[in-house]
């Protein structure tokens, strides 16, 4: 599966039946000359020599165009200007230069498989969340996103020297086989993975990383499509060994829970994406008496964030009358009224007095570089209303949202919001740290929000940890919801509420154990 971590936060998602409605005007009427003119210059693209039913379609496509326009500046977070609009228009101009100069007969015969490649490369090009998806590559984006899969049930990340490394075990039975979180992948099927042993920093570079995920992706496309086996050679602690795997269907719950020695209660959410990830978190609150624990774990690592509102209803189960997070959108006084909402430049969302984890039970969070979004405005919200104690890494970084139109065919995701905490705190960029910083010993490649090509800078705020060690230092724990042998950073959870929750003691309970 390929990770979605810096994809999407949805404030809300919606059906929009008219999103590419059947056209009712001719082009050419468009107010706009910069926009009629380019559209000539698509509808010339295909010849005069076409038929009626071509030129029917290339009309239609020309319309749709108009209506993903006109809907990118009604609700992209930054008011568009005369300029910004003619630098959007030259972009467009561009892609289709290149199209012209490929010479694809593909192209030149297909008025709506052109107007695709045109409105998903520049929109792409917008910001790093904003984007707009077409057939395979739409199926593939709601296959990747669902909590039903099929393949080899793990997860990679690229490893700053070059390699891939297992992050992610979602059945025991990759325990079984013996597969273990860390373990660094050699080879597939015999085939050496790319390496690159040289790399300066923090991070590889951007050609070889690439290169490691197109083959990360093209082994699981071979797994899921043609049911194959495949022999990893995985070395763990210098210790090389073959496993053979067989894809099959599995699932990853958004919410698991388990009791650590039967004090403590301990819930996974790994993703915000499913729409009863809330009342799944309450069922595993209430299933084991979250308010007779000795204290309420969330772990919130590799939570790639989903819906808004989802996570600041968890919020509500932990904060009374806060502020969860405030969007700001653009200059725009409202926004086109879809699906019955309508945004103004301000919105905040506030919890609300419903309470269920008494406030005598201490809270911790754990995080790391793949918690993204909606996640992180969790961790954060909870962080500054004083209610949870940050454990693990800084977070990915983004601190924005998206607007979703979608049809059957096509999808449209808009930035349109930025996000505040309390005190227009945010995080875009460089993420949140933890009061506790645990420093990983598995050298993964960690991209930020603000490395990212067309990151949308902020003034943003820095939080710095109160303790700071290595991995190596922390207790051993079997994690048995997320198939982790060797847990050190639940470890270091553990012994802070051990250490009555206090920092000062954690770090003296820390120095002992090493």
């Amino acid at each position: 599966m390929k990770h979605l971590f810096y994809i999407i936060t949805i404030i809300s998602v919606f059906g929009i039946n008219n999103l590419f409605a059947k056209s009712v005007y001719d082009y050419s009427s468009f107010p706009e000359k910069d926009v009629t003119k380019f559209l000539d210059k698509y509808v010339q693209f295909f010849g005069p020599d076409i038929y009626v039913k071509t030129q029917l379609e290339i009309n239609d496509c020309a319309n749709k165009f108009i209506e993903v326009y006109e809907l990118f500046l009604q609700t992209y977070i930054k008011s568009y200007t005369d300029n910004d609009k003619k630098l959007l228009l030259k972009k467009f101009d561009i892609a289709l230069q290149k199209i012209i100069a490929d010479h694809n007969i593909q192209y030149k015969k297909a008025p709506k498989k052109t107007l695709e490649r045109l409105l998903t490369d520049v929109y792409s090009q917008v910001d790093e969340h904003t984007f707009m998806l077409f057939g395979e590559d739409l199926k593939k984006f709601y296959m990747d996103i669902s909590p039903s899969q099929f393949g080899i049930p793990i997860d990679f990340s690229v490893s700053v020297d070059g390699g891939l490394i297992i992050t992610n075990i979602y059945n025991n039975e990759m325990v079984k086989a013996g597969i273990r979180h860390n373990d660094k992948i050699i080879a597939i099927n015999d085939i050496l993975l790319p390496s690159k042993k040289n790399y300066k920093g923090k991070y590889i570079d951007k050609q070889h990383y690439e290169k490691l995920t197109k083959f990360r992706d093209s082994l699981n496309k071979l797994v899921k499509e043609n049911n194959a086996s495949i022999k990893l050679t995985i070395e763990n602690n210098g210790v090389k060994k073959d496993i053979i795997l067989k894809g099959s269907e599995f699932s990853i719950p958004p919410v698991s829970s388990m009791v650590i020695d039967k004090k403590y209660l301990y819930i996974n959410i790994s993703s915000f994406m499913e729409e009863d990830v809330f009342l799944l978190f309450i069922k595993a609150l209430e299933d084991n008496n979250v308010n007779k624990s000795k204290g309420l774990i969330i772990d919130l690592r590799n939570n790639a964030g989903g819906i808004t509102n989802s996570s600041a209803a968890i919020a509500n189960t932990m904060l009374s009358n806060k502020l969860f997070i405030k969007t700001i959108t653009n200059n725009n006084t409202k926004i086109k009224n879809f699906g019955g909402i309508k945004y103004s430049n301000v919105e905040t969302i506030t919890t609300t007095p419903d309470v269920i984890v008494n406030e005598n039970i201490p809270i911790i969070i754990l995080i790391n570089s793949y918690t993204v979004s909606a996640a992180e405005m969790l961790a954060g919200s909870l962080a500054l209303n004083h209610r949870a104690t940050l454990i693990g890494e800084d977070t990915f970084g983004k601190w924005l949202v998206q607007y979703i139109y979608n049809s059957n065919d096509a999808l449209l995701a808009i930035t349109n919001a930025a996000v505040y905490l309390e005190n227009d705190i945010t995080f875009q960029g460089d993420g949140i740290s933890p009061d506790i910083f645990i420093k990983s010993q598995t050298p993964i490649y960690k991209e930020k929000e603000k490395d990212l090509p067309h990151y949308i800078k902020s003034a943003n705020s820095k939080r710095n940890p109160k303790v700071q060690l290595d991995e190596k230092v922390c207790p051993v724990i079997e994690n048995k919801v997320t198939f982790d042998l060797e847990d050190r950073v639940l470890g270091c959870a553990k012994l802070f509420f051990e250490s009555n929750s206090n920092i000062e003691n954690f770090s003296k309970n820390i120095s002992v154990s090493k």
